[in-house]
Protein backbone atom coordinates (compact mmCIF):
# COMPACT_ATOMS: atom_id res chain seq x y z
CA UNK A 1 0.00 0.00 0.00
CA UNK A 2 1.17 3.51 -0.12
CA UNK A 3 0.04 6.53 2.14
CA UNK A 4 -0.47 10.29 0.05
CA UNK A 5 -0.51 13.29 1.38
CA UNK A 6 1.93 12.58 3.51
CA UNK A 7 4.31 9.64 4.96
CA UNK A 8 5.55 7.32 2.86
CA UNK A 9 9.05 7.65 1.04
CA UNK A 10 9.33 10.02 -1.38
CA UNK A 11 9.55 9.12 -5.47
CA UNK A 12 6.53 8.22 -7.59
CA UNK A 13 4.52 5.42 -6.47
CA UNK A 14 1.49 4.36 -8.88
CA UNK A 15 -1.61 3.05 -6.86
CA UNK A 16 -5.11 2.44 -8.22
CA UNK A 17 -8.32 1.84 -5.99
CA UNK A 18 -10.92 0.51 -6.78
CA UNK A 19 -13.66 2.33 -4.90
CA UNK A 20 -16.82 1.15 -2.12
CA UNK A 21 -18.48 3.90 -2.97
CA UNK A 22 -21.28 2.62 -5.63
CA UNK A 23 -24.52 1.15 -4.37
CA UNK A 24 -24.82 -2.80 -4.70
CA UNK A 25 -25.43 -3.55 -8.03
CA UNK A 26 -24.17 -0.74 -9.46
CA UNK A 27 -20.26 -0.57 -10.92
CA UNK A 28 -16.69 0.54 -8.99
CA UNK A 29 -15.34 3.53 -9.41
CA UNK A 30 -11.71 3.24 -10.09
CA UNK A 31 -9.51 6.23 -9.61
CA UNK A 32 -5.40 6.06 -10.23
CA UNK A 33 -3.62 8.06 -7.31
CA UNK A 34 -0.15 8.89 -8.14
CA UNK A 35 2.08 9.39 -5.15
CA UNK A 36 5.35 11.82 -5.82
CA UNK A 37 6.54 13.28 -2.32
CA UNK A 38 5.30 14.27 1.13
CA UNK A 39 2.30 16.46 1.23
CA UNK A 40 1.56 16.29 -2.61
CA UNK A 41 -2.14 16.19 -3.51
CA UNK A 42 -1.59 12.80 -5.82
CA UNK A 43 -2.04 9.90 -3.52
CA UNK A 44 -4.60 7.74 -2.08
CA UNK A 45 -5.05 9.72 1.56
CA UNK A 46 -5.32 12.40 0.35
CA UNK A 47 -7.78 11.42 -2.41
CA UNK A 48 -10.20 9.58 0.58
CA UNK A 49 -9.88 13.11 2.52
CA UNK A 50 -10.74 14.93 -0.08
CA UNK A 51 -13.74 13.51 -1.17
CA UNK A 52 -12.06 12.80 -5.00
CA UNK A 53 -10.49 16.58 -4.29
CA UNK A 54 -13.80 17.63 -4.37
CA UNK A 55 -14.38 18.86 -0.81
CA UNK A 56 -11.38 20.87 2.00
CA UNK A 57 -9.22 17.50 2.81
CA UNK A 58 -10.14 15.95 6.21
CA UNK A 59 -7.85 13.88 7.83
CA UNK A 60 -9.42 10.06 6.78
CA UNK A 61 -8.45 8.87 10.42
CA UNK A 62 -10.83 11.08 12.62
CA UNK A 63 -13.42 11.18 9.73
CA UNK A 64 -13.53 6.95 10.44
CA UNK A 65 -12.70 6.46 6.96
CA UNK A 66 -9.06 4.57 7.17
CA UNK A 67 -7.87 2.61 10.08
CA UNK A 68 -4.55 2.62 11.52
CA UNK A 69 -2.97 0.30 13.58
CA UNK A 70 1.03 -0.48 15.10
CA UNK A 71 2.60 -3.52 15.88
CA UNK A 72 3.88 -1.54 18.99
CA UNK A 73 3.78 1.77 20.75
CA UNK A 74 7.18 4.18 21.28
CA UNK A 75 6.71 5.27 24.58
CA UNK A 76 8.16 8.34 23.91
CA UNK A 77 6.21 8.93 20.82
CA UNK A 78 4.29 12.52 21.32
CA UNK A 79 1.38 11.61 18.46
CA UNK A 80 -1.96 10.19 18.18
CA UNK A 81 -2.26 7.40 15.90
CA UNK A 82 -4.54 9.46 13.42
CA UNK A 83 -1.39 12.79 13.52
CA UNK A 84 0.54 10.39 10.73
CA UNK A 85 -2.07 11.35 8.63
CA UNK A 86 -2.02 15.03 9.18
CA UNK A 87 -0.83 17.71 6.79
CA UNK A 88 -0.35 20.59 9.14
CA UNK A 89 2.93 18.96 10.64
CA UNK A 90 5.25 16.26 9.57
CA UNK A 91 5.57 13.51 12.42
CA UNK A 92 9.49 12.72 13.20
CA UNK A 93 10.56 10.32 15.07
CA UNK A 94 9.51 6.63 15.69
CA UNK A 95 5.87 5.60 16.35
CA UNK A 96 6.64 1.82 17.18
CA UNK A 97 8.52 0.38 19.85
CA UNK A 98 12.49 0.39 18.95
CA UNK A 99 13.31 -3.01 21.05
CA UNK A 100 10.23 -3.74 18.26
CA UNK A 101 11.85 -7.39 16.07
CA UNK A 102 9.30 -6.64 13.49
CA UNK A 103 7.82 -3.08 13.36
CA UNK A 104 4.37 -2.71 11.12
CA UNK A 105 2.12 0.00 10.63
CA UNK A 106 -1.20 -1.36 9.06
CA UNK A 107 -3.55 0.78 7.00
CA UNK A 108 -7.39 -0.61 7.27
CA UNK A 109 -9.52 1.02 4.35
CA UNK A 110 -12.78 -0.38 5.01
CA UNK A 111 -14.58 -0.77 2.04
CA UNK A 112 -12.20 0.18 -0.28
CA UNK A 113 -9.78 -2.34 -2.48
CA UNK A 114 -6.07 -0.84 -2.96
CA UNK A 115 -3.82 -2.25 -5.46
Amino acid sequence: GSSGGGGGKEGEMDVAEVGGEGEEGSSLRFTECKFKRNLDTNGVLYHIGSRGKKAYWENPGESGEVGISFSSVDEKALVDDFEVFNRDTYVVGLLTDPNDPQPSVTFNFYDRKIT
